[in-house]
C-alpha cells in the first residue's frame, strides 16, 4: 500500500529455463512399465521368470503431448543425449527389489546405453500418448559367467554388494553386538550362510543375487529417466515476477 492509499500488486511465477549454460533443460521422466518388445505394458520385473538372460529392455514412459511425429519425438526427447560429458549413457534412476523382504527396495541410480527409441499406445484419436526406449544389455561382468544382462539389474547388483552386502548376502547381525569388532564380526558371519555362498560369489557374484531374484523387481512409481524436456521449459525451484499492476 502507497502513501497515497494506492496499491501495488505483485504476481510470481515459478522459473523455467530452456538450457543450462550450454546444454538442453534436462527432466526425470517416470518410468510406468517394461516389456521385452515395444508394446505398451505396464510390467514391474526386468526379466522373466526365472531366466535373467531374458530381458525386459523397453522402458515405457509418458508423453508431455500425444504425437505421432517420430522424427519430432526423437529430435525433442533424445537428441545428444546418447551419451553425457562422460560418456556414460542416458541417467536413470529406479528403486529395486535387492533383498528378501517386500519392503527391500533400493534407489539404484546408473546410465545405460540407448539402443532405440520409439512410440507407442495409441489413444481414440490416433496419437501415441507413450514413448519407449529400449536400452542396451551389458555382460554380467562375473570371471566365470559371460551372458548379458539388464543394465538395471547389473547396476543393482553391484549398489548391494558395494553398500548393503549384510542385505544383499542374508547376514543377520545380533542387535547386541557391534560390527567395530573382531568378536562380533565372527560371530555375524558364523550366524549366517555367509561361508557357503563364499565360493559362489568368488566366481559370480552377479549371478549368485540374480539366482536369488535380486534386482528383478522395479516399483514403477518410483523409477525414471532422465531426458530432454520437449517444450523447452523446464520449471525450477525458484519463482520471478510475472506481473506488477497498480
Amino acid at each position: 500500500t502507497l502513501p497515497s492509499g494506492g496499491k501495488i500488486n505483485i504476481d510470481y511465477e515459478s522459473d523455467d529455463d530452456a538450457y543450462v549454460q550450454d546444454k538442453p533443460a534436462m527432466e526425470m521422466f517416470n518410468v510406468v512399465g517394461v516389456s521385452d518388445s515395444s508394446t505398451f505394458s505396464t510390467n514391474a520385473t526386468l526379466w522373466n521368470g526365472a531366466d535373467w538372460s531374458d530381458k525386459n529392455l523397453y522402458l515405457f514412459f509418458p508423453l508431455k503431448q500425444p504425437t505421432n511425429n517420430i522424427s519430432a519425438f526423437r529430435w525433442d526427447y533424445f537428441h545428444n543425449i546418447d551419451h553425457d560429458l562422460f560418456g556414460r549413457g542416458m541417467y536413470f534412476k529406479f528403486k529395486v527389489k535387492i533383498g528378501n523382504a517386500s519392503t527391500d527396495y533400493e534407489y539404484i541410480p546408473g546410465y545405460a546405453e540407448i539402443d532405440d527409441v520409439g512410440l507407442t499406445n495409441p489413444n481414440n484419436d490416433g496419437l501415441n500418448q507413450h514413448g519407449w526406449v529400449k536400452l542396451k544389455s551389458v555382460n554380467i561382468g562375473d570371471r566365470d559367467f559371460s551372458e548379458d544382462v539388464h543394465p538395471i539389474s547389473k547396476a543393482a547388483w553391484q549398489m548391494g554388494r558395494i553398500h548393503l552386502p549384510r542385505k544383499v548376502w542374508d547376514l543377520q547381525q545380533d542387535p547386541a553386538l557391534s560390527l567395530s569388532n573382531v568378536k562380533g564380526i565372527a560371530k555375524t558371519l558364523l550366524q549366517s550362510n555367509f561361508a557357503v555362498q563364499l565360493a559362489q560369489t568368488i566366481a559370480g557374484p552377479n549371478r549368485s543375487l540374480a539366482v536369488k531374484g535380486y534386482g528383478k523387481e522395479i516399483d514403477v512409481n518410483r523409477s525414471w529417466i532422465r531426458l530432454l524436456n520437449p517444450t523447452q521449459k523446464k520449471f525450477g525451484g525458484g519463482s520471478r515476477v510475472k506481473r506488477i499492476t497498480m
